[in-house]
């Protein structure tokens, strides 16, 4: 039912975008991406709200833009359905949370933890889904950024622990996130290794 009314939302923005006079394959791939922009804003949308319900809207605006911005050039498991993408997606938000309100850990496990996670992001980055191929040029780009945010990443993570801060836990779960979603598509059939 979800996907029916998403995909016909997607096929009316896409008529409203008079995107009608277009070659047939260039279509389909403007539908499909208009769709996948509706199922992100939904997801985020949704997590968002439930952020501020559960008193955490700063912590989940930062999972968000942060997760986002690692996992684009990262790569790492992508589920094979929108259904499931977004149930993947509540699910290690809902986990996040909770982890964020009991998690207990020292400073020193989580910047080991987050230390750890970025040597394997700055290591194995871009993990690939055969689905989803990157020509060399993009393995390359995102390797490069995957570094580079990795390193930030490293960098903010080592201030927070200097600094005391309870926002260290958000950096850890990203970064461990991260390197697991990577981990998990290395070790699945649908794992594509890089030509660099």
């Amino acid at each position: 039912m979800l996907n029916k009314k998403i995909t016909e939302l997607s096929l009316s923005v896409y008529k409203w975008l008079n995107l009608g006079a277009n070659k047939q394959k260039q279509d389909k791939l403007m539908l499909v991406i208009i769709e996948l922009w509706i199922y992100d804003l939904l997801t985020f949308s949704i997590v968002v709200i439930m952020g501020f319900i559960f008193g955490c809207g700063i912590q989940t605006i930062i999972f968000i833009i942060f997760f986002s911005l690692i996992r684009q050039y990262s790569g790492g498991y992508h589920a094979d359905t929108h259904l499931k993408c977004m149930s993947t997606y509540f699910a290690l938000y809902l986990l996040f949370v909770a982890l964020l309100y009991y998690s207990n850990l020292s400073l020193n496990v989580h910047i080991s933890v987050s230390l750890l996670s970025c040597a394997y992001i700055i290591y194995n980055a871009p993990v690939q889904h055969c689905n989803q191929p990157l020509t060399l040029v993009e393995q390359k780009d995102n390797r490069h950024k995957a570094i580079i945010i990795g390193i930030v990443y490293a960098v903010i993570q080592i201030l927070l622990y200097v600094l005391n801060s309870s926002y260290i836990i958000i950096l850890t779960i990203i970064l461990a996130y991260s390197a697991i979603l990577m981990i998990s598509q290395k070790n699945s059939k649908t794992f594509r290794g890089n030509d660099i």
